[in-house]
Formats: structure tokens, C-alpha cells, sequence
């Protein structure tokens, strides 16, 4: 029976992600929730206005001492150390993750596309490789997972611009922002042409399928049963990004997210599909 806090945290955070993951075998599903709790836990700390700051330095204070043996109270904390232990976590995945949310701590400004390629590894990459010791998969799949953890972050980034934009965060390069006319300034407060700014967006979405895509690759290397949760989370992000497509000034208007029952809808679809 899995903790009622951690279960709390993983109900609270992406809708997609725990209604897929719900499909999960027990076991898998609990390892899951674990992970989830302390990622999203961190992740919270950062992504309150203003920024829980020292909360989070506390809580990194509290991980790494509990890693060198002191005892914790912190259930999130020694739930996921169990977890890294048992699945044999590699600590420098643990240690991207937490240099990525210092960066946005800091306010990180991202001239290039190859200067978020770091951020992006320790946000999102290092989950696909959590996955994979949760999964217990070999080692050829794990390109595939960073290359699947780093599309489902871009996405996010097209999908959730107005809540980055109220952090006073910008995720997209300057140098592909000023490609489409649009500066810095001028997107944190939104005063931008919408039709350039639809144009950024397409070009950004079809970035997110060529990631999406390619990561998908890895998807045969996860066994059946595992599978289905993992495909169906990427179908729903596929669907956002084909709504964002159709018309990208709804991001400004509302955050995009599948409903439960479309989703369960192709949970079914890919269990009675034979080639899945």
C-alpha cells in the first residue's frame, strides 16, 4: 500500500502522467509514485511565485545528508532513496536533476538552442533513465528514453507559456525567438505580433513531433504490459500538440489537456490493437 502523502503529490501534479500510469502494474505503479513525489516535490519548491528558495536548498540538505547515512523524517525524501537503492539510480541523474532546478532558481536566460540542451537533460532526460531502472530495461534503451523525457519537456514548454511567462521564464531560445521578430521583453509581457508568434509555435510544435517521434522508437524495447501506459501518455501529447497546431494562440488563452475519458478511450484502442 503506497503512502497516502506520496500518492497526494503524484494525484496533485499532470493529469496525463498519473491517469496513464494508472495502468501500470501495482508494483511498477508504486516504484512510480515514489519517483514522481520527489520530483514533483522539488519541482514545486521552484515553481511557487515567489520561489521556496530555502525550502529547496533545505530539502537538497536533507537528500544528500540522508545519502550518507543521517536519518529523515521526510517521507518524499526516504521514500525515494529506498527506490534509488533498490533500482540502483545512478547518482549523477540525481544530481542533473537538482543542478536544472537551480537553474531556474537563478533565472537562466537560454541565447541557443544547444544552451538548454543541460537544463533539459537534468529536467527531463535523467526521468526517462529512472524509468528505465524502474522498468528494469538494458542499457540500448536508454537514448531512446532521454530522447522521449526531452520531447515530453518541450512540449510542456509550448503548452504551458503563459504559466512560464507569470515565473518570468523563457525556455525558448533568444536566437529562435528573434528569428520570428519577437523579443524577450516583449514575450514575457506578451506584447508580440500573434501572427509571428503563431509561426514560432508551428515551428516549435513540429520540433516536439520530431522529438516525439524518435523517441517513440525505444517503445518495442519496453515489455507489452509496461508499454501501454507509456504510449498512451505520448498519444495524449501528440493530441495537444496537434490542437496547438491548429491554432497556437490558444496557449495563451488556456492550458491544453486531454480529457480523462479520451484518454481511457486509447488505452483501449491500443489494447485491442495489434500491431501495438
Amino acid at each position: 500500500m503506497q503512502n497516502k502523502e506520496l500518492l497526494k503529490i503524484f494525484k496533485g501534479g499532470s493529469k496525463t502522467f498519473f491517469n496513464s500510469s494508472l495502468f501500470f502494474p501495482e508494483t511498477v505503479l508504486n516504484d512510480v509514485i515514489r519517483l514522481y513525489a520527489f520530483v514533483r516535490t522539488v519541482d514545486d519548491f521552484v515553481d511557487s511565485v515567489p520561489v521556496k528558495k530555502e525550502e529547496y536548498f533545505n530539502f537538497k540538505k536533507k537528500y544528500l545528508n540522508h545519502i550518507k547515512g543521517d536519518e529523515t523524517d521526510n517521507v518524499v525524501i526516504k521514500s525515494f532513496v529506498e527506490l534509488k537503492n533498490q533500482k540502483n539510480f545512478d547518482e549523477s541523474w540525481v544530481e542533473a536533476f537538482f543542478n536544472s532546478m537551480e537553474m531556474d532558481i537563478q533565472g537562466r536566460i537560454y541565447y541557443k538552442f544547444e544552451d538548454i540542451e543541460d537544463y533539459v537533460y537534468g529536467s527531463a532526460e535523467v526521468i526517462g533513465l529512472f524509468m528505465c531502472k524502474i522498468f528494469a530495461l538494458s542499457h540500448t534503451s536508454y537514448d531512446s528514453a532521454k530522447i522521449f523525457g526531452k520531447a515530453l519537456q518541450y512540449i510542456n514548454f509550448v503548452r504551458d507559456v503563459v504559466e512560464d511567462i507569470d515565473l518570468k521564464r523563457v525556455y525558448f531560445p533568444e536566437n529562435e525567438l528573434e528569428r520570428f521578430g519577437i523579443l524577450r521583453p516583449d514575450f514575457l509581457t506578451t506584447k508580440f505580433d500573434l501572427e509571428q508568434f503563431s509561426k514560432f509555435m508551428r515551428f516549435q510544435v513540429k520540433r516536439c513531433f520530431y522529438l516525439l517521434e524518435n523517441g517513440e522508437r525505444g517503445l518495442p524495447l519496453i515489455p507489452r504490459r509496461l508499454r501501454l501506459p507509456v504510449k498512451t501518455a505520448s498519444d495524449m501529447y501528440k493530441w495537444t500538440l496537434s490542437v496547438i497546431d491548429k491554432r497556437p494562440e490558444v496557449v495563451l488563452e488556456k492550458k491544453i489537456r486531454p480529457s480523462r475519458p479520451f484518454l481511457f478511450y486509447r488505452v483501449f484502442s491500443n489494447i485491442f490493437n495489434s500491431n501495438f
